[in-house]
């Protein structure tokens, strides 16, 4: 009995020392996490949390975050919020939140599980606490639209005033093997599409392709189209009216070109339109190298070609054109073969006469193969934007930006990510103000771009498509719906090449 009555009095004495002793240990603190609501987004997802400590002592925390529960990563912080050092504690616990930064750790992406986890530190480390699941909605860009379950080529463009609202888009298909331009228009901002109308065509049993569309100022749309016969290639106009009740309607195929003779071919038409004055620039092959040439129509039809690359011993071809926001400066870029490479060339007409051109300007500043441009302008600044493989060795074709006019272009590399960017395509709000589009690993991407102190910033790269399946893309075109930009390509995610539409958010 005496035994047990030592035993126990040493237990006791051992229990006293633990809990008051010089080698206690404290409690171990502890966080309780109350789960976001659905949906969350941007940079600052607000994460809160009770932290708990017997002895109240001040703590500091790690975050973590996941998509599948399994495996972890850093929380990035946002602005605002407790932080993550120095927080207050109570046995009876004390609230805090934590501000993550969610854009800067899963991009512009959505996510329909993600999770958050956080582990307390004071005296010693706790266990991690985890948050139920919850949504982030990141993406920049609306769902796809659907504009036609088989085409190529795409084109798009905008007439948006205080009464009319209309987003058109033209494409080719193949029709039993006989292509054709098509025709579609969206009325409610690019939600849905009427079913797509085949184009006159200049000659039946022909190939229609290659199209483009503007429209002028009284709201008439035109398509410029490129159509092969076994003969030869012309470049062909049809412009027309939309009416809610009748629906398309078309004046007559107008040939743009002079050509007379199959020697002469015509491809590659672009159209754009300064008030009601419809202008066209196309690559012309006379007999041997092509060149550059444009027709104007200022309401009485089109006259005579105009060569506008000053060349005649090279290839000069693939042009893109542009005007800026107050219509008086036309820009035509193309890509020129220097004999050893390509580079990018471009030449300028105003209003006072369309047709006159001065000495062509090199553009890309560049050694080795620039060319698949695209082109845009602000009121002042106007920009090309292309593929370029200066850093093949080690980045593969580079997205490379050039912006100025010419009297001298600058230059912005976009993206020189490991591997091929591809198909550039470029829309500017103004002249600081950009977006542009490259295909990447088989995703449509989007930068938005920043003109500030000199300098050009592009926010965090944004993917347009919305494909899980991550199939083939290519051909993006783009234009501005009241300032937002759109973008339609050609996606191969049902397994046959089909027109989608996309569109930013505000």
């Amino acid at each position: 009995m005496i035994i047990m009555q030592r035993f126990g009095l040493v237990l006791f004495l051992f229990a006293i020392m633990v809990l008051f002793g010089c080698g206690r240990e404290h409690p171990i603190p502890r966080v309780e996490i109350t789960t976001p609501i659905s949906p969350q987004s941007g940079d600052m997802v607000i994460i809160s949390y009770i932290l708990y400590d017997l002895e109240g002592r001040p703590a500091t925390i790690e975050v973590e975050y996941s998509v599948d529960g399994l495996s972890w990563k850093a929380a990035t912080e946002g602005t605002g919020g407790d932080g993550k050092t120095s927080l207050v504690s109570a046995a009876r616990g004390k609230a805090h939140s934590f501000v993550w930064n969610s854009v800067a750790d899963l991009g512009y992406a959505d996510y329909n599980t993600v999770y958050i986890r956080i582990r307390p530190t004071t005296k010693r480390t706790g266990n991690w606490a985890r948050s139920g699941a919850f949504s982030v909605r990141n993406r920049k860009w609306n769902a796809n639209v659907v504009v036609s379950a088989n085409g190529y080529e795409p084109a798009v463009a905008v007439f948006k005033t205080m009464v009319d609202d209309k987003i058109y888009v033209v494409f080719s298909r193949d029709d039993s093997g006989d292509k054709n331009v098509y025709i579609t228009l969206s009325t409610d901002g690019g939600n849905s599409f009427e079913t797509p109308m085949k184009v006159p065509e200049a000659t039946t049993g022909a190939n229609q392709h290659r199209p483009d569309i503007a429209v002028t100022s009284d709201g008439k749309f035109y398509i410029v189209y490129q159509e092969d016969t076994s003969a030869d290639s012309n470049v062909w106009c049809v412009s027309g009216t939309y009416d809610m009740i009748k629906g398309f309607m078309f004046l007559s195929p107008v040939q743009v070109d002079d050509d007379t003779t199959g020697a002469y071919r015509s491809e590659r038409p672009k159209v754009v339109t300064a008030g009601t004055t419809v202008i066209v620039v196309w690559q012309n092959n006379n007999g041997g190298n092509f060149d550059v040439v444009m027709d104007v129509d200022s309401g009485s039809g089109f006259g005579t070609d105009t060569v506008v690359s000053d060349s005649t011993i090279t290839q000069e071809a693939e042009p893109v054109v542009t005007l800026n926001a107050g219509a008086t400066d036309l820009y035509i870029f193309w890509r020129h073969y220097n004999g050893t490479d390509f580079d990018i060339y471009c030449d300028h007409s105003t209003s006072a006469d369309w047709r006159t051109f001065g000495i062509d300007i090199k553009v890309d500043s560049g050694t080795g193969n620039s060319q698949k441009a695209s082109a845009s302008a602000g009121a002042s600044r106007f920009f090309a934007l292309f593929e370029d493989d200066r850093n093949t060795a080690t980045s593969g074709l580079d997205i490379i930006l050039r912006y100025g006019d010419v009297g001298g272009f600058s230059e912005k590399t976009v993206s020189a990510d490991t591997g091929d960017q591809t198909s550039p395509a470029i829309t500017a709000y103004d002249d600081d103000n950009i977006f542009v589009f490259y295909i990447q690993n088989n995703g449509l991407f989007c930068k938005k771009g920043v003109y500030s102190a000199s300098a050009w910033a592009f926010d965090s790269l944004e993917r347009v498509d919305d494909d899980g399946s991550n199939a083939a893309k290519s051909s993006p075109d783009t234009a501005l719906y009241g300032g937002v930009p759109l973008v339609v390509f050609v996606d191969n995610r049902s397994g046959t090449n089909a027109v989608y539409f996309a569109k930013r958010k505000p």
